[in-house]
């Protein structure tokens, strides 16, 4: 007899027995595909406003060495601040800045140098939410899953954005600039939508 595909999926990989992490897992790996999509509308977007090899070069500089150096203070909140309202936190400022180039490209005042603060904000924003998400893991699942879970952790990141960084230009049209940055900020917002779901007894372990 088959068994249903929900219940193959537990058998195999027991960490996504836990709802909370199952939860959290599948609204990272919805958020890290608009990540995907975001990284090819960015340097769509400069090429845009610049069509300049060093603009592009200038952009993702502005966005690593911000997320480097927030690195650091990022583990610090995880540690200091309950880490759901870290997770929450870094995900909205995640979603203004992403927010804020599509709302600027649509209305088409968006210049390279508002690119470049708001990638910077990006970059900062997601350096803080790292640390809190893996802070926050091994009080989502029992200690006996907990390697597979960080396991499951490493893998949907590059499959997320392998398949979201499309190179057809055909696909690519239809998730172009600001739209693509809009589908990214819906994406990032899957995150605190299904944190918000969690029972209320983690619910106050981590309220705010």
């Amino acid at each position: 007899m088959t068994l249903p595909l929900a219940r193959r999926i537990a058998v195999s990989f027991p960490a996504l027995r836990h709802r909370d992490f199952r939860l959290l897992w599948t609204a990272s790996t919805i958020s890290l595909l608009g990540d995907g999509i975001w990284f090819v509308a960015i340097s769509w977007q400069t090429l845009a406003l610049s069509n300049s090899a060093t603009a592009l070069a200038v952009v993702w500089l502005a966005f690593t060495l911000p997320h480097i150096a927030m690195l650091l203070f990022g583990g610090v909140l995880s540690d200091r601040l309950p880490r759901r309202r870290v997770l929450l936190g870094a995900n909205v400022v995640s979603g203004i800045f992403v927010g804020a180039i599509a709302v600027l490209s649509l209305a088409g005042v968006l210049s390279l140098w508002k690119l470049l603060i708001l990638v910077a904000g990006y970059g900062a924003s997601e350096a803080v939410f790292g640390p809190a998400y893996g802070a926050i893991v091994p009080e989502l699942v029992d200690r006996e899953v907990l390697t597979q879970a960080n396991s499951l952790n490493q893998l949907n990141r590059p499959l997320a954005l392998r398949l979201a960084g499309v190179r057809d230009p055909r696909v690519l049209a239809c998730w172009f600039l600001a739209p693509a940055m809009a589908q990214t900020r819906a994406a990032i917002v899957s995150i605190p939508i299904q944190l918000l779901r969690l029972p209320p007894s983690l619910r106050s372990t981590y309220a705010f």
